[in-house]
């Protein structure tokens, strides 16, 4: 599907990489809810859910865009609830906000291990965000769950990234690379947690046109303004508001980790168990 193997252009201009992501984004975004119906985007405050509100805001496109928050801490701080807000209240859409406490987490504990499948504690702590999303949505009739997700795969933007910026271009390309083709494995996590409830989730930065030609911008770019993902942001200079389109990025790992540390015993028991429990009914010791 994906052209692993892509060619670098590095005789491409700056200019005209900004042009062509521009492009291939808000194609991808509206190919991706051509004839759904019930639409919601999940928006995290992040640049990759904004740029989707956005576009789909100028499509005319009718969702509500939805957000979860961890924990009763001090909304007042820079999490990503806050950035939500200002990204629906900027773009004029309707933001849903679910927040889950310790209780919810504790007693849906179990049950979000069983469907999301994974013994790694960030992708638990993501599922268990979509887990809740899903179950709200569901109860407001959503069909169609448009997602972000991808994009940090595609520009080498997470944190465990970040050392990457300061070593070769090559270095960075491979890791991009990595990213990309091992992404699946965590967006069928997330699929799996919104389908439990009926809801399809689309995700426009897997269009394969769109990352095909990511793979092929230069490692020279991927960082600018003390940011990542600069050319991303630049498509989108003047239509969104430079404090939402270069904010800081805010882990969601870091921000909940101590939140879910307390659990990190419970996911090892639990899979421990699911393999007791597999090796007796298949007859190993």
């Amino acid at each position: 599907m994906y052209n692993l193997n892509a060619h670098i252009d590095d005789k491409i201009s700056k200019e005209n990489i900004v042009k062509q992501i521009r492009r291939l984004t808000e194609h991808c975004i509206i190919k991706s809810v051509e004839g759904k119906s019930r639409l919601a985007l999940a928006l995290s405050g992040g640049i990759d859910s904004v740029v989707c509100a956005w576009v789909l805001k100028q499509l005319g496109a009718k969702f509500d865009a939805y957000t979860v928050h961890f924990g009763e801490y001090d909304y007042n701080r820079k999490y990503d609830l806050i950035w939500a807000r200002k990204a629906a209240e900027e773009i004029g859409v309707n933001l849903h906000e679910v927040i889950v406490s310790v209780k919810e987490l504790d007693d849906n504990f179990d049950k979000i291990l069983a469907l999301s499948k994974t013994p790694s504690k960030n992708k638990v702590v993501s599922a268990a965000g979509w887990f809740f999303l899903g179950r709200q949505m569901k109860a407001d009739g959503i069909k169609t769950l448009v997602c972000g997700e991808m994009n940090d795969e595609l520009y080498a933007s997470y944190a465990i990234s970040q050392k990457y910026n300061y070593g070769s271009d090559e270095a960075y390309e491979k890791h991009r690379l990595s990213l990309v083709r091992n992404a699946e494995k965590g967006l069928n996590v997330y699929k799996r947690m919104i389908k439990h409830y009926g809801i399809n989730m689309v995700l426009p930065y897997t269009d394969e046109a769109y990352v095909n030609f990511c793979l092929t911008i230069p490692g020279k770019y991927r960082k600018e303004n003390k940011r990542m993902k600069p050319l991303f942001r630049l498509a989108y200079s003047g239509d969104i508001s430079d404090e939402i389109l270069w904010r800081e990025k805010q882990e969601q790992g870091k921000e909940v980790d101590a939140y879910v540390a307390e659990f990190k015993q419970r996911i090892k028991d639990f899979y421990n168990n699911a393999n007791k429990m597999k090796n007796l009914l298949s007859g190993k010791k």
